[in-house]
This record gives C-alpha cells, structure tokens and sequence, in this order.
C-alpha cells in the first residue's frame, strides 16, 4: 500500500515537472538574443502597448521612434544654462553703475577674467611659467565664482561680505594690489582666534584625562562653506591677474611674488 501511494506521488510530481516545462517552452522570458525585441521592451515598460500584443502596427512603431529620439535629445541637451553677455573690454569706473557696488564688482570680476583669457592667448611672458599660464586654472577659477556672479547679478549678497569686498576689488581698480591683498587677508583671516573647533586637554597618572573644547571664534562665520571659501581663494588669485595686467607705476603698491 505505501510502495502504491509513493508510485502515485512520484508519477503526480512527474506530470506537474512535465507540464512547467512545456509551459515554459511555449512563453520563454528571454531565449536568445537574436530574438530579444528592444523596441517591444521599450513599448512594454512605458505602458506603449500591453505585453503580448503583436507587433504589427507601423504607427506603433513610428510613435516609438520619435520617443526615443525625443529622449536621447534630452539627454544630450541637458539642463538650459543662461546666455552670458560678453565679457567687458574696458574697465569702467564705478560712478556708471549708479551706485550700485554689486555691480561693479560683477563688473571687475569680468574685466578680469577677460584680461587674463587674454594673456593666455597672446602667451603673455608676464605670465608664463606660473600656474596663470594654464587654461585648466582658468576655468576652475570661473567655475568657482559662478555663484559669486549669479548673487552679485541678482544684487542678494550678505550685507557683511559686499562692503569688505567692495573694498578689496576698489583698490584693485586703483591699482593698489598690496592694498587689496591686505584686505582679502582681513577678510580671510581678520582678528578671529579660533578658525575651526578643535579639542585638547591634558592627562595626569591617577587623575583620569581633562578634556576642553575650544569654540570657533564667531568671527570667522564667514568661511563656514567650502563655496564662500572657493570663490574667496579664486578673487585672490584675480588680484595677481590684474597686477600682470595693469601694473602700477609705484612698486611698492604691488603684491610680493
């Protein structure tokens, strides 16, 4: 009686193997990749047609092609940027701008960048043999004031930074390098104590570890991004361009390189 009933199991199992593997002869998931139908797929997945359904249909088929191409131009587009203007070929003074100092200094940022594009191309001896001389500098130099230029386009700097810079980028204009390094050093660095919150303490035998956190001085706020920080670095680097560029006559009011 059990060798009966254990015959009948494994004939059952036998039958339901048989009848999964004809199942899956007749709707195979993927067989080969001569018959795989990327354009089906594509249909299938953005709900085109139900999957199964034939395809015969030239419309189908048409619709698919200019859905593709739509999406592959998108790609290559990508996100629209904003026409810039052209850049300045004159530095104009700051009394054209009526009054408006975010502007001049977007002004003198431009002026400048142009300068220097210029002595790249003209392979300035001012400039060659230093890392001015690199187009890969210039172009990490612009990227890192594009925010700079979009907050002073859109006239929404910090009431803090905007005099302070106003200052550096007025004495660049005037010639007096020396003058605006001092005051991106007084921006950068000022009078804080403390530029980032650090740790100390002292350990004695049998009196465990005395532990003291020192706070970052409030002061130095101003340096608390890393974009603040890039954008800073690449306008000190500017006040070298344009000491190459617009030398003053007095030596003493230029930067020590």
């Amino acid at each position: 009686k059990k060798w009966t009933q254990a015959l009948a199991m494994a004939s059952d199992m036998m039958a339901a193997i048989a009848a999964m593997q004809a199942n899956a002869e007749e709707k195979p998931v993927f067989a080969t990749f001569d018959t795989f139908d990327a354009q089906d797929s594509y249909r299938r997945a953005h709900g085109k047609r139900p999957a199964g359904e034939p395809d015969t249909d030239e419309e189908s088929s048409a619709t698919f092609s200019d859905d593709a191409k739509k999406d592959v131009a998108k790609d290559k587009t990508g996100p629209k940027r904003r026409k810039l203007s052209p850049p300045p070929r004159d530095l104009r003074v700051q009394s054209e701008f009526e009054g408006s100092t975010q502007l001049y200094i977007r002004h003198w940022i431009r002026w400048t960048l142009a300068e220097w594009r210029r002595l790249l191309g003209e392979r300035s001896p001012e400039i060659e043999g230093t890392a001015l001389a690199r187009e890969g500098t210039l172009r990490e130099t612009e990227q890192h004031l594009q925010p700079l230029l979009d907050q002073l386009r859109e006239e929404c700097m910090s009431a803090e930074l905007q005099p302070r810079m106003h200052r550096m980028v007025t004495l660049a204009a005037a010639r007096d390098y020396a003058g605006a390094n001092q005051e991106y050093i007084s921006l950068t660095v000022g009078t804080a104590k403390w530029h980032q919150d650090f740790m100390n303490g002292e350990a004695r035998h049998n009196k465990g570890f005395n532990m003291r956190k020192v706070f970052k001085d409030k002061k130095a706020a101003i340096l608390d991004s890393d974009e603040a920080k890039a954008f800073l670095q690449a306008l000190r680097r500017l006040i070298v361009v344009a000491q190459k560029a617009r030398p003053s006559e007095d030596a003493s009011r230029h930067i020590s390189l």
